[in-house]
C-alpha cells in the first residue's frame, strides 16, 4: 500500500484512498481543489468513523457534523477496502455514523454520489436515503435520522 507522510491525523484513511485511486482513478472527483488540499480539508475539518478488521483498516466514512443551524450532517467520503467489500462493513459504519449524528442532536444527513455508482446507490437507498437533487452526473441523497 502507498504510505503518505504521517502529516495527517487520519493518514491511514488517506492511504486507503490513494490505494483505491490506483485501482479506480475516477474514484475521487475534485472540483476547484487539489488532492492535497482536499485531504488536508477533510483531515482537519471532518469526523472519521473507521472500521478495522484484524488490526487492518477495512473502511471509513468521513463527514461534517458542524452545521448547527440546519442540523444536517454531510458525508464527504465513504470507502471500504476492496478486500473487505461484500461483508456488510458499509452498513456497520453507517450504523455508527447515525448513532453519532443522533447524539449530536442532528436531524438530517446528506451525501453526494455518482449516478453510475449503482452499488453505492443501492446501499444508500437500503439505509433510507432518498434522492433529493439530481445533477449532471451525480445525485444528492438525504435522510432523516
Amino acid at each position: 500500500m502507498i504510505s503518505v507522510l504521517e502529516q495527517y491525523n487520519n493518514y491511514d484513511c488517506i492511504d486507503l484512498v490513494l490505494a483505491e485511486l490506483k485501482i479506480n482513478p475516477t474514484f475521487l472527483v475534485l472540483s476547484g481543489i487539489t488532492q492535497k488540499e482536499y485531504f488536508l480539508k477533510i483531515d482537519q475539518n471532518s469526523v472519521f468513523i473507521k472500521y478495522h478488521h484484524a488490526d487492518k483498516l477495512a473502511g471509513f466514512i468521513s463527514f461534517y457534523c458542524n452545521n448547527y443551524e440546519t442540523k444536517e450532517a454531510f458525508i464527504t467520503l465513504v470507502l471500504v477496502d476492496i478486500e473487505f467489500r461484500g461483508l456488510k462493513i458499509g452498513k456497520k459504519m453507517f450504523g455508527d455514523l447515525f448513532e453519532f449524528i443522533k447524539n449530536k442532536n442532528f436531524e438530517k444527513c446528506s451525501l453526494e454520489v455518482r449516478q453510475n455508482n449503482v452499488s453505492a446507490l443501492k446501499l444508500y437507498e437500503s439505509l433510507g436515503f432518498e434522492q433529493s437533487l439530481k445533477m449532471d452526473d451525480s445525485v444528492i441523497m438525504t435522510m432523516k435520522v
